[in-house]
């Protein structure tokens, strides 16, 4: 059963996420911020016990940052963040999502350098960092992670021909 604590914690997250992504202004926000169930805001899905376990906003016209908070979600399973104006960097925080299987961050303008706290998402099969202004090193946290390595990592995706290094990706865009 869902707790309250968890309750309150979810919904903090993600009406963070609508504050720092400009909510306002996104293609779609049906039910967000609203009386409606949580599971009824547009993006969000739910698993059998309420539980968020899927955020879709894909090309949904977010602008601004990703917040930390979205580190308390921590039955979530895909983030679908793509195709979007998200700026600043990569929350550290996202490698609290220990049960993420899917990080989609592909097509922002997201900066920075890559958290190495996104190793500790040792269930990530899907990884999409291309399309955006990130600079630096893969870090060896998350090539760690990769399939051949023993991992469930099996797709990296970065803009590794210029602004990242990385050794271990899939695919360099």
């Amino acid at each position: 059963p869902t707790t309250m604590l968890y309750q309150m914690q979810r919904g903090s997250a993600l009406v963070a996420l609508y504050d720092a992504a400009n909510g306002d202004e996104w293609d779609d926000s049906t039910n967000w911020l609203s009386d409606a169930p949580i599971c009824d805001w547009n993006g969000i899905y739910c698993n059998n016990n309420d539980d968020v376990i899927l955020i879709g906003l894909f090309n949904n016209n977010l602008q601004g940052s990703i917040p930390s908070e979205m580190g308390l979600l921590n039955n979530l399973e895909v983030l679908y963040l793509s195709s979007n104006s998200l700026t600043g960097s990569i929350p550290s925080e996202l490698g609290l999502l220990s049960k993420l299987e899917d990080l989609y961050l592909s097509d922002n303008s997201l900066t920075g350098s890559i958290p190495s706290e996104l190793g500790l998402l040792v269930n990530l099969e899907d990884l999409s960092l291309y399309g955006n202004s990130l600079t630096g090193t893969m870090p060896d946290e998350v090539c760690a992670l990769r399939d051949y390595n023993g991992g469930n990592l099996q797709s990296l995706y970065a803009d590794c021909e210029e602004e990242v290094t990385c050794s271990c990706c899939t695919d360099c865009v």
